[in-house]
């Protein structure tokens, strides 16, 4: 079945960027289970800061965390998966939260913007596929 397949060298920076990524991707998750377990609470949110369509861009939230969270967990279009995080997190943090939680997910979009840049490592599905692009 995997004869012949060859995996690629790893060094410890590779399983630090695993490590990071599942890191960040705990915060999603977070975020994740929040949206989906109190989805009509979040609803209700959204339309009380006037935005149109509450539920629609609530699933499209829902959507974007999943997609973003799967591709931090899996290193898969990483280029994809954290720009639909930082598509949730740029609104969140300029609508949606106070100052220190502002900060937060400033920092939180450091990371992605990082890994956007310097691809999934290669302990990751996508590891090939950014090497090629």
């Amino acid at each position: 079945f995997l004869s012949g397949w060859n995996p690629p060298a790893m060094d410890s920076l590779d399983v630090l960027v695993l490590v990071a990524r599942c890191m960040l991707a705990s915060w999603f998750l977070t975020e994740l289970h929040s949206k989906i377990s109190r989805f009509s609470y979040w609803v209700e949110v959204v339309g009380k800061a006037k935005m149109p369509f509450p539920t629609a861009e609530m699933c499209l939230v829902v959507t974007l965390l999943v997609i973003g969270t799967m591709s931090l967990i899996t290193g898969y279009r990483i280029d994809v998966g954290t720009s639909c995080l930082l598509t949730f997190l740029a609104p969140t943090a300029l609508f949606f939260q106070c100052s220190g939680d502002r900060v937060q997910s400033i920092s939180v979009g450091g990371g992605l913007l990082l890994l956007f840049v310097t691809g999934p490592g290669a302990i990751s599905v996508g590891a090939a596929q950014f090497a090629l692009s």
